[in-house]
């Protein structure tokens, strides 16, 4: 799961950086300034999504901050640009992915560590193991 909403982070990045894009350089042109303005949040909303795909694979509750915080300056940001409500409703939808992947990575490191402490030095041994000595 992590992966993919890596993946899915990267390529959402380059869509949104790239449309970003394109509306401020035609805004600019125009003189429009308000949506130009509204290009320059997408332009750090792809950002964020560049920095929290990068976060997913290992750190997914990093990840989820944020996704959060491009989901904060996506959405109120959007008067203007109105893909940009878009894609802070994903930012959002990406941020719940990576907080169950979190919580499922904690789960499984927590069933993989033994219940009990071995002293140093001692091994745990599993009964179907063969040992050659």
């Amino acid at each position: 799961m992590r992966i993919a909403i890596g993946i899915i982070s990267l390529v959402l990045m380059l869509v949104i950086g790239l449309q970003s894009i394109a509306i401020s350089v035609g805004n600019s042109i125009t003189g429009n300034e308000q949506t130009s303005t509204a290009a320059g949040y997408g332009i750090l909303v792809a950002f964020l999504y560049l920095v929290g795909g990068a976060f997913s694979f290992k750190l997914p509750r990093v990840s989820m901050v944020v996704f959060i915080l491009a989901a904060l300056l996506g959405l109120p940001g959007s008067s203007d640009f109105k893909d940009l409500r878009i894609w802070g409703i994903v930012s959002l939808i990406l941020a719940v992915l990576c907080y169950f992947t979190g919580r499922k990575k904690k789960a499984k490191k927590e069933q993989d560590q033994p219940s009990e402490r071995l002293a140093p030095g001692e091994y745990r041994i599993k009964p179907d193991e063969k040992r050659y000595l």
